[in-house]
């Protein structure tokens, strides 16, 4: 298998100091790299560069033998134990003697008992035809495993736990909840999500046959290291059927990277389970990507205050994009009652009803000088001129009938709430929301008629659900303190 190997990689293996380690006997190992520089090209794997171990980097114990191989020098179809060939079998090394084999017609490459027929050194024989094209890295073709940038550290094969078993992959150390994305279509094969548990990570069969592994996703509620949070991004079960660039997940330190530096591990396994170094195919995949520099789950939310609650929301299950590409907050569009209901369903473990669209002219009309509407705008007549969206209110309304939908099934687990919960008035949702201590007797009424942004919606919902930031009575509760 290793005649696969490419010879550059290879050679940056032996560098980087992987056979040092390795069962093979140097000897072995030097062999195994000149035979590669001669081959064809082909992915590194690590039954490749240890032949000792098996497909998940665990030595293979092998029975002792008492059998001693008969060595070379003692055959009598081997160069060296010819008496013509100086350089193995004679006092007169080529080098000290004039019957060196560049010198004399004892030589090797001369003599008609060398194996060796011509009469020209190897080195300057002519051959026919054209000589074989030099020998190319391997790269699999697929996106690079984190939508931000990240520093690729070379480590495959390296040793683990003392040297029981070995790195099936390479780290790619990056910023706690930086998003993690599928590197080719797929279908997600395993999946571990529990904190504190089974945490996190998961596994994708790509549709050609090969697989990737994305282990040590995040399991803390952000910005701490608390084990309180989610790293696998929400829907995604056995099954889930995955694109290339879709997000997966968010970069963390869980499983056995607890205590060091967020970062992804990252494994490429051949169709029969092999693990291939990655290192090729993610800086050629690097080269091709559209990198951001954002810190954070959405890259349209740096700078703004919402960034950190966003964030936050996401580590616990409040992962709110807006767009195709999942990276996309939103957060100055007019939310939406359905996306609005869909967030807090996620973040209280139930669905409320969704309340009425509402639907307004454009609040800066007034603004807008006379006679100039339609240049501004685009509406001829005002009526023209309408957005939907929801209030701060009817946040606090869905709010409130998930709180009281959660007391009813309690003392009776048979509820049918959609027949029996109506969705409450602004006023009695605000006093319920009172009554718990979520909003203080202190701050004002709820706006029933301004309508509220993405970015007003995670506050509110951070607020009255989460939590973690209490609004003190010297703070104003609306989305614009």
């Amino acid at each position: 298998m290793v005649g696969k190997i490419g010879g550059a990689l290879l050679a940056a293996a032996l560098m980087g100091g992987l056979f040092v380690v390795s069962p093979q006997p140097p000897a072995a190992a030097q062999a195994a790299a000149e035979a590669a520089s001669t081959s064809g090209c082909g992915p590194v794997t690590l039954d490749q560069l240890f032949p000792g171990i098996d497909r998940d980097g665990n030595p293979i114990s092998t029975p002792t033998t008492t059998t001693t191989p008969t060595p070379a020098s003692t055959t009598t179809t081997i160069p060296s134990s010819t008496s013509t060939n100086p350089g193995q079998t004679t006092t007169t090394s080529p080098q000290t003697t004039t019957t060196s084999p560049q010198t004399t017609t004892t030589s090797p490459q001369t003599t008609t008992t060398s194996p060796q027929t011509t009469t020209t050194p190897p080195e300057t024989t002519t051959t026919t035809g054209e000589s074989p094209a030099p020998c190319r890295t391997w790269v699999y073709e697929m996106v690079f495993p984190i939508a931000t940038d990240a520093r690729v550290i070379s480590d495959f094969g390296d040793d683990r736990d003392g040297g029981s078993r070995r790195h099936k992959g390479t780290d790619l150390v990056a910023d706690r909840m930086a998003p993690v994305v599928a590197v080719s279509d797929g279908v997600v094969s395993s999946v571990h999500n529990t904190p504190a548990e089974d945490c996190c990570y998961l596994t994708i069969r790509h549709d050609d046959g090969w697989s990737s592994l994305y282990v040590h996703l995040n399991n803390d509620d952000y910005p701490g290291d608390n084990g309180l949070g989610i790293g696998v991004a929400p829907g995604l079960d056995v099954g889930t059927r995955v694109l290339a660039g879709q997000v997966i997940g968010w970069v963390g330190d869980s499983g056995n990277a607890e205590g060091s530096i967020p970062h992804l591990h990252f494994e490429l396994r051949t169709p029969q389970g092999y693990s291939v170094d990655p290192v090729p195919s993610i800086r050629a995949a690097k080269s091709g990507a559209e990198l951001s520099t954002q810190r954070g789950v959405y890259r349209d939310d740096d700078g703004m205050g919402v960034e950190v609650t966003a964030t936050r929301l996401a580590a616990v299950g409040g992962y709110w994009p807006c767009a195709d590409d999942q990276l996309s907050l939103c957060p100055n569009r007019l939310a939406q009652p359905e996306e609005t209901a869909e967030l807090i369903g996620r973040l209280m473990g139930l669905s409320p009803v969704v309340a009425d669209t509402v639907q307004q002219t454009l609040g800066f009309q007034r603004h807008i000088p006379p006679g100039t509407l339609e240049q501004v705008t685009g509406c001829q007549i005002v009526r023209d001129c309408m957005q939907d969206g929801i209030t701060t209110a009817d946040v606090a309304r869905m709010i409130s009938w998930v709180y009281e939908a959660e007391r009813m099934l309690a003392n009776n687990p048979e509820t049918d709430l959609i027949a029996e919960l109506a969705l409450p008035s602004a006023s009695a949702a605000e006093s319920s929301l009172r009554f718990r201590g979520v909003i203080e007797i202190c701050h004002p009424s709820l706006d029933a008629d301004r309508l509220v942004t993405r970015a007003d919606v995670i506050n509110l919902v951070t607020w009255w659900i989460q939590r973690e930031n209490p609004v003190a009575c010297n703070q104003s509760v609306g989305p614009e303190s």
